[in-house]
């Protein structure tokens, strides 16, 4: 039967036989199973016929052995182990027998092997006792006798009747054995059955898991962020295509490597990763990890992992979420940067207007930007007309003056006139060194470099009426300080203040001065804002359901800011908080963004870490506002509900409650795919029922007022 299974691919039909691992016939069929179009194996089913032939002899009262030729066994090297009648029977071996003692001539057929005349029944005597015995061959699919069961009845009480009982033994032996093949028909064929129903069922089952996997696959690899899963010991064992794209090799040769081996690239595992993998146990499944690292070639990277279990508790894989943070990062140091110009060029413009001397003027403005600008050194020098040529300092923060010596002050093209602000004056343009160690020019520069700790170097000549006059010196701590956007601001400073100079030489300049600096402030301003906008579209244009939300909140939040009275500088912050509420977000795979359908528990998880994220993003910069801490609380709530710190009443900035109150409102009536908008009604009503609980109830009443009362209307995608 198993050769006509291997050759159909089908089950084998109809009664075989086969011997189980103790030695025991057993009524088999075979089930072949596949798995696309490849054969994995036989699936077996069958009773042992020792089982049976008690059925039987339960059932018709008879006695039943279960001879298997010994010939048959040595070829086909099948060893039945230890057997009773061993030595008995030389031409044949009894693994089954129910009767109790077996009739002489009976046991005489079966050792001379005289079997086949029993086939159609036979009469026996023995001591007076009479018997009929019949004999059903049994053959394994080739066709080849294997052995034959051997029927007993005693009829010893009915010999006087023996032509009677001879005729109805003859004819029960043949219902027996109608019957006796009938039964192992119907066993058999009934579990064909069955085995082809759980065949198709497995078959089926086998389908839709392999199109489950394949959908599961698809939707990994259309994943835009890099993802890859790592074992205990740090092998790969999945990797989405970004995550190939961006290690630069094959999926197939990645698996089973050390993650470090592909990307990010190193002697071993992240510093986070390997802590956290040595105490697992301190982490639960869902709980974040997340580190930062930067790539030889200067690209920032976010690595954001989860550790998951098996059912037993114990360590299963982690999974990392890679974002390339370098974009956002360049923004955010912009944004520093020119916040800090920003700082400067408001502090100097007031210095401009309240300085009652040049002296002041000029300490106010070296103390400005050493402090705005946590610098190590600021400085202004004059240049004298005098045969030395001496370039005098006139102001300075973080500068003693007995260190001034080191410079060699003078502005003469000698070996001791070398120095950065020496060589500005001469040529009259500002002098950028951006490493002051590799700047062999001024070996005192870079003992003086060394001294007080600083890097880069920054020159701007100072003119007037054509004429340089002096130079103001700015250095930096670390190598490449100054941006170039921070160099132009500054830059106009150090043109105001040699205006500034003058002007307190001319009360009509010093007006002039004034409007300079307004408008440089307007412009620092203008810069501001485009940054600000730029980091929102940034965070915007990963999800074109959401593109313009932050805008929208923005314009909604600073309306109800104005209409609580807000100062002018809490209206900016409100606006400028709202604007980049959501910068967070930009850690969070744009695929979870725009999902349709309902979020697993750790995609909602990965969405909620925003606030956090944002925070995080903005807490170094040095906004006149606590701007940081407004996007960190957008999402809090008065009865402490909210996210991620569970913040309460007070607790909460005001510009926080009515940046949450417009992100309610926006957030409802916009489109969004897993859902219609709703109605501006349906979002007021949700601020009623939340009031004094989730939301500021005076929040709540002016938002409500402008919709109702002021025909405000909000702009939506």
């Amino acid at each position: 039967m198993l050769e006509q299974a291997e050759v159909t691919g089908r089950p084998a039909t109809g009664i075989g036989f086969g011997f189980g691992e103790r030695g025991h016939l057993a009524l088999r069929t075979i089930l072949p199973l596949h798995e696309q179009g490849t054969q994995l194996g036989y699936l077996l089913v069958g009773e042992d016929m020792g089982h049976l032939l008690g059925h039987l002899d339960d059932l018709f009262q008879l006695h039943h052995l279960l001879l298997i030729e010994r010939p048959y066994l040595e070829r086909h090297a099948i060893d039945l182990g230890e057997v009773a009648d061993e030595t008995a029977f030389p031409r044949h071996r009894l693994t089954a027998r129910s009767a109790k003692s077996i009739p002489a001539p009976l046991r005489q057929r079966i050792v001379t092997g005289e079997l086949a005349g029993l086939e159609r029944g036979e009469l026996l005597s023995d001591n007076g006792n009479r018997y009929f015995v019949g004999a059903i061959p049994l053959r394994d699919p080739a066709g080849e006798l294997l052995g034959r069961i051997v029927t007993l009845r005693d009829i010893s009480a009915a010999h006087q009747a023996f032509g009677e009982t001879l005729i109805l033994i003859n004819g029960l032996t043949a219902v027996l054995v109608i019957l006796l093949l009938g039964f192992l028909y119907h066993i058999t064929t009934r579990a064909e059955r069955r085995m082809e129903t759980a065949y198709h069922e497995l078959e089926t089952s086998h389908h839709q898991l392999e199109r489950a996997k394949r959908e599961w696959s698809d939707a990994f690899d259309a994943i835009a962020e890099p993802i890859f899963l790592h074992d205990h010991k740090f092998r790969i064992v999945r990797a989405n295509r970004a995550y190939a794209e961006l290690a630069g090799e094959p999926f197939q040769a990645l698996i089973g490597r050390p993650y470090w081996e592909a990307f990010p690239r190193g002697d071993g595992p992240l510093p986070g990763c390997g802590s956290a993998i040595r105490d697992i146990e301190l982490y639960t499944a869902r709980e974040e990890q997340q580190e930062h690292f930067t790539t030889a070639d200067g690209r920032h990277f976010t690595s954001r992992s989860f550790y998951t279990r098996h059912t037993d508790g114990s360590f299963r894989y982690s999974v990392h979420i890679l974002s390339d943070q370098t974009e956002l990062e360049q923004l955010a140091e912009n944004l520093r940067h020119e916040v800090r110009a920003r700082r400067i060029i408001s502090g100097s413009n007031q210095a401009l207007i309240h300085a009652e001397n040049e002296p002041q003027l000029l300490q106010r403005i070296c103390d400005l930007i050493a402090d705005e600008a946590e610098l190590p050194l600021a400085w202004i020098g004059y240049r004298e007309d005098d045969p030395e040529r001496t370039l005098r300092v006139v102001a300075s923060a973080g500068i003693e003056e007995v260190d001034t010596e080191l410079l060699g002050l003078t502005w003469a093209d000698t070996e001791q006139g070398q120095n950065p602000a020496a060589r500005a004056i001469r040529s009259g343009e500002l002098l950028l060194v951006r490493d002051i160690e590799r700047d062999t020019t001024c070996e005192a520069c870079q003992a003086l470099a060394r001294k007080i700790g600083y890097r880069s170097v920054l020159v701007f000549p100072l003119e007037a009426r054509g004429r340089t006059f002096g130079a103001l010196a700015l250095a930096g701590i670390e190598a490449d300080t100054f941006s170039e956007e921070e160099i132009t601001l500054l830059h106009e400073l150090a043109d105001d203040l040699a205006f500034g100079v003058v002007a307190l030489r001319s009360n009509a300049e010093r007006e002039q001065a004034e409007a300079r600096q307004l408008e440089l402030l307007q412009q620092l301003e203008t810069s501001l804002n485009k940054t600000v906008e730029a980091m929102a579209i940034a965070v915007e244009a990963r999800d074109p359901y959401t593109a313009g939300h932050q805008r929208h909140v923005a314009e909604l939040a600073t309306a109800i800011a104005g209409e609580m009275n807000l100062t002018e500088a809490q209206r900016e912050a409100v606006r400028i908080a709202a604007t980049i509420h959501d910068v967070g977000k930009i850690y969070v795979p744009a695929e979870i963004l725009s999902k349709p359908g309902r979020l697993s528990e750790m995609e909602f998880s990965l969405i909620k870490s925003h606030p956090q994220v944002g925070y995080d993003i903005l807490k170094e910069i040095d906004f006149p506002w606590p701007v940081a801490e407004m996007v960190y609380q957008h999402h809090e709530r008065l009865d402490g509900s909210g996210y991620p710190r569970g913040l309460k009443d007070g607790e909460i900035l005001l510009e926080a409650r009515i940046i949450a109150v417009a992100d309610v409102v926006e957030a409802m009536v916009a489109h969004r795919p897993y859902r219609p908008s709703r109605s501006i009604e349906e979002a007021l009503a949700e601020l009623a029922e939340g009031s004094g609980s989730r939301y500021d109830p005076e929040v709540v009443d002016v938002c409500t007022r402008l919709f109702r009362d002021k025909g405000f209307e909000l702009t939506t995608n």
